[in-house]
């Protein structure tokens, strides 16, 4: 009974040191759990994304010890100013969520461009909040960062496992009741409020109440499986390099990814390992950061590859950031093991650091470097076609535009409105479509996604009805005749069907950022059959070829007949 005894303690613990986060964080549950059991208007929506938001504030207030009990001037002042920014962009961004959410998610919406901000600055407002709550528990436990990680990571995991029995046993407890007695729809209620039971504050337990001792299998787990994993990919990478440099040849896409993943994986597996390994096993760990360092030079050649051709897109702008992440963490740590020390409080200022970049700093934000890097191409082409100078760069400015439309945010936008006083309409037209870039040899095609929740289907002039269903992704299909197939039956079609104008209407309305219900509109009707049947389309998934065609088509839908 001693770790039951030790959990009781661990959560007066939580409970007095965290009230105001712990209370809240299980509120916001409880509201979000009966909103979405019994679909409560948007007054409850508001109300828990607002709780869930601003509880990582109090989090953060906690840990630096701000009390109401013992105010003091120059300490109280900073952290009430951290509360009322917190509650103030919080309730800001869940009322626009809430109440004008057309205005404000579309790009066309009265209110997306003061959304996009605020959206934005939410994130590096929560990033910054977890980053700082962490920390301050780092630096109240006493260890070193690497002792504190494998303690705090096994603690985390310990909580998520006794969350995962209760959320499954609780699931099982309802389907029983539900099935054998009468059906109470609390399933999401009771899945959250076990989650802001038991999960946020066990989390808070496993990061704050680190245990000084570790059981022999996290150690062997931990401390030796793991390493030797990340040893073994880093030899394998080498034999690649080795490889690269007898064939010279160039390093292939798939090198930047794999080596991304080792260092992700090896930077929490390393760090983790060196708080729980002795001597001599703990001197070669020390290494492996080095080790990792030769890589980043492949990737920056793999990375600057894909830029030189393509220029930035969000992955590349991601992985830019990586590299500078670890040019920055490497040169660090080793000054760090010249001197004697550990890496410390700056890891935490190296994870918030991109975040901030990303989002927040104009010029240089993932927003504005990509409209700077794609409007190149695009205006090389434009300035040719004006000239009437023949130019290859027709599809790459194509795609291009494209990128700046979907990933360029606001900043985006504007340079797409810059363009309109700079160039005829003919010639913006010319490239402006809306698409997904599968590849520039096989073009832009037009990603199309449309559904209706209820679908509720008049049957007028037909008797009977059953489910219809298909999906092709091998091979393009003509609009005009879409095979139809009853559900589960591939064997004989009941016929084709011509979408060919549903989908038009639906493409325009993807240029347009329409909403989900502006499409659903589209589908709700009876498309008729040349064998006198008719077709009603709920669920609608394809991708459009400049060609017309359906590169790929799933739907579900309702096939209505009368024999």
């Amino acid at each position: 009974m001693l770790w039951v005894n030790k959990l009781k303690n661990d959560l007066k613990g939580v409970l007095k040191e965290h009230p105001l986060s712990v209370t809240v964080f299980f509120v916001a549950c409880v509201i979000a759990g009966i909103h979405e059991d019994f679909y409560i208007g948007d007054i409850l929506k508001f109300l828990f994304i607002f709780l869930f938001l601003i509880t990582p504030c109090f989090l953060a207030v906690e840990t630096g010890h701000f009390s109401l009990k013992e105010l003091n001037i120059k300490k109280t002042i900073p952290y009430l100013i951290t509360i009322i920014f917190s509650c103030v962009l919080s309730a800001v961004y869940a009322f626009l969520i809430s109440f004008k959410y057309d205005e404000a998610v579309h790009k066309n919406g009265s209110l997306y461009v003061p959304y996009t901000y605020i959206t934005r600055l939410v994130i590096v407002y929560l990033v910054i909040s977890i980053a700082f709550s962490i920390y301050r528990m780092y630096r109240e436990c006493g260890l070193s960062l690497e002792q504190y990680s494998v303690r705090a990571f096994l603690g985390v995991v310990k909580a998520g496992f006794l969350y995962g029995v209760l959320a499954v046993g609780s699931l099982l407890l309802i389907y029983a009741f539900n099935a054998l007695l009468f059906n109470i729809p609390v399933e999401t209620l009771i899945e959250l409020a076990i989650l802001g039971a038991v999960l946020f504050p066990g989390v808070i337990i496993g990061l704050s109440k680190v245990s000084e001792s570790l059981g022999r299998f996290s150690k062997v787990l931990m401390g030796y499986v793991l390493p030797a994993i990340v040893a073994i990919a880093c030899l394998i990478v080498y034999i690649y390099i080795i490889k690269i440099i007898v064939v010279r040849t160039m390093p292939s896409n798939e090198a930047f990814s794999i080596m991304t993943g080792i260092f992700v994986a090896g930077l929490f597996i390393w760090t983790t390992a060196q708080g729980c390994t002795e001597d001599p096993l703990h001197k070669y760990l020390l290494f492996f950061p080095i080790v990792f360092s030769p890589f980043i030079v492949v990737q920056i050649i793999c990375l600057s590859m894909r830029i030189r051709q393509y220029g930035i897109t969000n992955s590349r702008y991601l992985g830019i950031l990586l590299i500078v992440f670890e040019i920055v963490y490497v040169a660090y740590y080793g000054v760090c093991r010249i001197k004697g020390r550990g890496v410390g409080r700056f890891l935490f200022v190296m994870i918030t650091a991109p975040f901030i970049i990303y989002y927040l700093i104009p010029g240089i934000n993932a927003y504005s470097a990509i409209t700077n890097s794609q409007s190149k191409v695009i205006e090389r082409y434009l300035d040719a076609s004006a000239k009437g100078e023949e130019t290859s760069d027709f599809k790459s400015a194509k795609s291009a535009l494209y990128s700046i439309k979907t990933q360029g945010s606001i900043e985006g936008m504007r340079y797409v409105e810059k363009l309109k006083g700079k160039y005829s309409q003919e010639l913006i037209e010319s490239i402006n479509t809306i698409g997904y870039e599968v590849n520039f040899d096989e073009g832009v095609k037009t990603v199309i996604y449309a559904n209706i929740s209820n679908p509720v289907v008049k049957i007028e002039g037909y008797k009977y009805l059953k489910n219809a269903d298909i999906s092709i992704y091998d091979s393009e299909t003509d609009p005009t005749k879409v095979p139809v197939y009853e559900h589960y039956d591939r064997e004989k079609p009941l016929g084709t069907v011509n979408i060919k104008d549903m989908v038009l209407e639906l493409k325009k309305l993807e240029e347009e950022d329409a909403g989900f219900e502006e499409k659903g509109k589209v589908l709700d009707k009876v498309i008729p059959l040349e064998n006198g049947a008719g077709l009603y389309i709920y669920d609608l998934d394809t991708e459009v070829t400049e060609d017309g065609l359906l590169d790929s088509i799933s739907y579900s839908g309702y096939y209505l007949y009368n024999e």
